[in-house]
Order: C-alpha cells, then sequence, then structure tokens
C-alpha cells in the first residue's frame, strides 16, 4: 500500500481553505434552533390575547403632573447608570422569564431614582414565589401578571438576601415550579411598595413623532420602559439571533422585516426587554438602547445590550389566525415605594356626560385602611370623596366611588387615596372624558360625536379599536379599499352614514351581539384575502 506525506506547501492550503471555510459557515443566516440558550417565550393564542386585553385595559402613562409629551429633538440620554446589575449574571438561560427581568430592571431604576439605592432586586422572587404550573414564569408572562404578583406580596425583595439571586436558569415552563422554595428566600430587608401599576405607552395609530415623544417623555423622567415584540417563525428569530449573537453592541436592528408576515404557532414567540434610553444624535441613525436578559457576549456585547431603530414601524402587524394584531408594545410601571398600603388608580367607568365611577386597587398589608378618591378638571385637585373602610386584610381588594355633577365634553383628573394608621399614600394621576351630548363611551372609545375612530360600526360592536376582528377589518380598508378610486368613495361613504348606526349599537348590547355575527363573514373574507396577498 503506497500512501501521501502532505508537504508544507499541502498544509498551509488545507489550513487557508479550512479557514475560508470556517468564515463562511459563521456568516451564514442561523436558525431558530441553534441558538437554544437564548429563550422566547411561546404562548398560546388563548394566552397571547388575554396579554393584549390587559395592554388595551392597562390606564394610559401620563407624564408627572399633566406635563406634555416632549416634541421630538435631538439629543441622548440613558439610565444605564441607574440599573445596577452584572452582564453576565443578567441571563435567564433557558428559562421564558424575560418579562420578569425587564419588569424588576424598571422597579431597580425607580429605587435608585427615588430613595438612591443602587441596588439589585430579585428576579427569583417572583420565580419562587409566584405562581406554578402553566403559570410559572418560565412560561412567560406580562406586566399585568407582575403586578398582580405584587400587589399580594407589598414590597421587593433584593438580589442579595438569601436563595434570592437568580437560580431557575436551567428550568422551562413544563417544569412547572422552581426548585427554589419560597419559604427558603430571606425576606429581611424587603423595599416596601405605596403603588405599584402596570401602564401602556400610546404607539399605536399615533404616528411615528408622537409614538417616540411618549416614550421619551418618559424616559426624560427617569422610567425606564419595557419593550415586548413577537416574531412570526424561526426564520425571524434566526435572523434576531443572528444579530444578537454575531453584530457588536453599536449595531442597530430594525425588526421591520417581520411586519405582515402570518404567525406560525409552533416557531413564532415573543420576548421583552429594557429600555433604559435612547441617542438621536444624527437623525439617520437613531435608536433606542436596550437591555436584554440573555447574558453578556465577550468583545461582542459585554454589557449585554442592543439597539433598536428609532425609525421603526410604531404600527407594525402580524397575522393572526384570528385576525391581525400589532407585534410589539411599549409599557411601563408606575412605581411608588414607601411604607403603609398599597394602592393603585385605576381605569374609570360607567362615564356619563354628569357622572362617572372612580376606581382602584387597595392591599392594606394588614393594617386598618381607609380610601377615599381626589379629583377635579386640573391638578391640584379641588374635591375628594368621602373615605371609605377597605379592611385590614393582607390581600388586594377593589375600590370605587361614584362622582356626578361634571360637565359634558371636560377632562377630569382623579388618584386613589389609602390612609393607614401611620401614612397616607397616593396612586398614580389618571384622567378621563365625559361625552359632549349625543355621544356614547364604550370600552376605551367615545363613539357617535368623533371623527377620530375609522371603524365606528365594528368598534361599536366589539366594544375596542384594538379587538383582533376590527384590525383585521381596518387593515383590509387600509390595503384594498384606500389603494383606488371606487374603494375610498365606499369608504367615503361609509364615514357619511356610520356615527349613528354606531351610536344606535353602542345603547344596545343585544345589537352588538349581533352586529358581531353579521360581521363575520365581512372580517373572515378580510382575513382570508389579507393571508393570501401577503
Amino acid at each position: 500500500m503506497t500512501g501521501t506525506v502532505l508537504g508544507t506547501r499541502g498544509r498551509g492550503s488545507c489550513l487557508f481553505w479550512l479557514f475560508v471555510l470556517s468564515s463562511w459557515l459563521s456568516a451564514m443566516p442561523v436558525a431558530a434552533e441553534e441558538y437554544a440558550p437564548f429563550p422566547i417565550m411561546r404562548p398560546d393564542r388563548e394566552t397571547l390575547s388575554r396579554w393584549v386585553r390587559d395592554y388595551a385595559r392597562a390606564p394610559e402613562a401620563q407624564p408627572s403632573r399633566g406635563l406634555a409629551p416632549r416634541a421630538r429633538v435631538a439629543g441622548s440620554l440613558t439610565l444605564l447608570d441607574r440599573l445596577n446589575y452584572v452582564p453576565a449574571e443578567r441571563d435567564q438561560n433557558v428559562c421564558g422569564n424575560c418579562w420578569v427581568w425587564s419588569a424588576t430592571g424598571i422597579m431597580e431604576i425607580a429605587l435608585d431614582v427615588q430613595d438612591g439605592l443602587f441596588e439589585r432586586l430579585s428576579v427569583q422572587y417572583l420565580n419562587s414565589c409566584g405562581p406554578t404550573g402553566q403559570s410559572y414564569a418560565c412560561c412567560g408572562g406580562n406586566l399585568s401578571d407582575f403586578v398582580g404578583f405584587y400587589l399580594k406580596t407589598g414590597g421587593a425583595v433584593p438580589w442579595n438576601n438569601r436563595s434570592a439571586s437568580f437560580q431557575d436558569g436551567t428550568l422551562r415552563c413544563e417544569d412547572g415550579r422552581s426548585t427554589t422554595a419560597c419559604g427558603s428566600l430571606g425576606l429581611n430587608p424587603t423595599r416596601p411598595l405605596a403603588s405599584l401599576q402596570n401602564e401602556k405607552i400610546l404607539t399605536q395609530g399615533v404616528g411615528t413623532a408622537r409614538a417616540i415623544a411618549n416614550i421619551k417623555t418618559l424616559l426624560d423622567e427617569n422610567r425606564a420602559v419595557q419593550f415586548s415584540f413577537y416574531l412570526a417563525d424561526d426564520g425571524d428569530w434566526g435572523s434576531f439571533y443572528n444579530f444578537w449573537a454575531n453584530q457588536g453592541e453599536e449595531a442597530i436592528v430594525n425588526l421591520d422585516y417581520a411586519c405582515g408576515r402570518v404567525f406560525d404557532e409552533d416557531q413564532g414567540g415573543g420576548h421583552s426587554v429594557l429600555c433604559v434610553g435612547y441617542n438621536d444624535d444624527d437623525p439617520a441613525a437613531s435608536y433606542w438602547i436596550m437591555v436584554n436578559s440573555w447574558g453578556a457576549i465577550e468583545e461582542l456585547r459585554p454589557q449585554g445590550t442592543f439597539r433598536l431603530d428609532m425609525n421603526m414601524n410604531y404600527d407594525c402587524t402580524l397575522v393572526f389566525e384570528d385576525g391581525v394584531g400589532s407585534s410589539a408594545y411599549w409599557e411601563t410601571l408606575y412605581v411608588d415605594y414607601g411604607s403603609g398600603p398599597l394602592v393603585n388608580t385605576e381605569p374609570a367607568g360607567s362615564v356619563s356626560a354628569s357622572a362617572a365611577v372612580l376606581n382602584g386597587t387597595v392591599n392594606p398589608k394588614g393594617e386598618a385602611t381607609d380610601y377615599a378618591f381626589e379629583y377635579g378638571p386640573s391638578i391640584p385637585y379641588q374635591n375628594i370623596t368621602g373615605f371609605s373602610p377597605a379592611g385590614d386584610g393582607t390581600e388586594p381588594v377593589t375600590i370605587s366611588a361614584g362622582i356626578s355633577g361634571l360637565r359634558p365634553g371636560a377632562t377630569y383628573s382623579y388618584r386613589a387615596v389609602a390612609r393607614g394608621p401611620a401614612e397616607v399614600n397616593y396612586g398614580a394621576d389618571r384622567s378621563f372624558t365625559t361625552p359632549s351630548p349625543g355621544g356614547f363611551i364604550v370600552g376605551d372609545r367615545k363613539l357617535g360625536n368623533s371623527d377620530d375612530d375609522l371603524c365606528l360600526v365594528a368598534t361599536a360592536a366589539y366594544g375596542s379599536a384594538r379587538e383582533p376582528q376590527v384590525q383585521t377589518l381596518r387593515a383590509f380598508r387600509d390595503r384594498f379599499l384606500l389603494s383606488g378610486p371606487a374603494g375610498r368613495a365606499l369608504v367615503a361613504g361609509y364615514y357619511r352614514c356610520s356615527p349613528p348606526l354606531a351610536a344606535a349599537i353602542a345603547r344596545h348590547p343585544a345589537w352588538r351581539g349581533l352586529v358581531r355575527w353579521g360581521l363575520l363573514p365581512a372580517t373572515g373574507m378580510s382575513w382570508l384575502a389579507l393571508h393570501l396577498s401577503r
């Protein structure tokens, strides 16, 4: 048998081609499953629909004491120096609790801003002491779930407490519960909360400039923001994973490549990150500063951050099985640290031209507590309801008070007040607008005398402009009807005729049900047309 001895020149040639091959392979796009350590939330459609409803029902984030959102001007800001974290340890590993990391980050920054405590707070606290089964933190969640947990506990736990550092990185949703028992966590010290409430930031349907201004306004007030985004399938996630794993922290990602895609329930999913700042010194390369919870990548991402294109499509949608829905949500937390009862101001209900019901939530934390509401057409408030007992329990209770004598077509602000034995705490300032004569409030929209609701009949029937069926009809209108003169004429006629019909539907719940049935064929055909034309 004869053989060939590879000489120095031959070895060099092989090494050269191996280097070329390895470089080419490293530059290839990656599939989502190749990056198992980069977890995402994979909610079923029912769970995702609940998260969307929670967002729609959440009160709108408002600037402090009624300040107007800032106009968009060039500049930069970062709250990263207010976040106490170790990038390599800020790693959820395979657990799908990104939502807990980002929400806890909002509370950590608020703790530094309000009390000067530059401290890490426990993510494990919610994992160990929160719900189990399909509601286990590693299965995913939203800010409403986060607030629901802390409304019961009444305070945050420092990371350095006994067993409070993150322990669940090797656990997945199917494990159903943490292996670190709630009772093993040290609860001393605890950072007591006087108020904690999830708030939505209006970015959908308001235009790019207003969306950016709404986010900037909160960041300028030293309030961090949670950004939750959804991608349709493994291919879209692979593109994002490739960006995260192979580009540096100076690179800017734009997720608009996923807009209009059909969501694959087996492959699609969501992820939540913490927005801590912005930079638009260069309008052509402006970006949001995002802190991830996927650890750090040496040299490429030593801070565990990435940059998101500020000039993104804030109305980006995905096509789901039952309609069109938004692919991204911007939210924040109203956080107020302090001892005494925990109190939140909830959205007002039963709003008419002259009356409303003010709502809230109180956790007395085991001490006798009374509640009331301050309200008026301006801040400081001119009126307060009488105090009523909220009990002395340790669970959150719903509170409400009716007010009357309001002016039609006027905006009123209000907030909940909780009075304990030693402390008086206040919820966030909220507002509502009474309808003008002939107007009706249904869900989160004013119907019958407003030109800003462009799907009046469907919105009246479903109760909210953000319902998937309404968004499907709107998407069909925008894509097909408004693209030609005949369609535009049809839409113009609809606008002339629909306001009184929508107002009548809004008055009668039974009519709303019948109209929903009647709209099913139009909604189904609209969805099919959008689906086939993608």
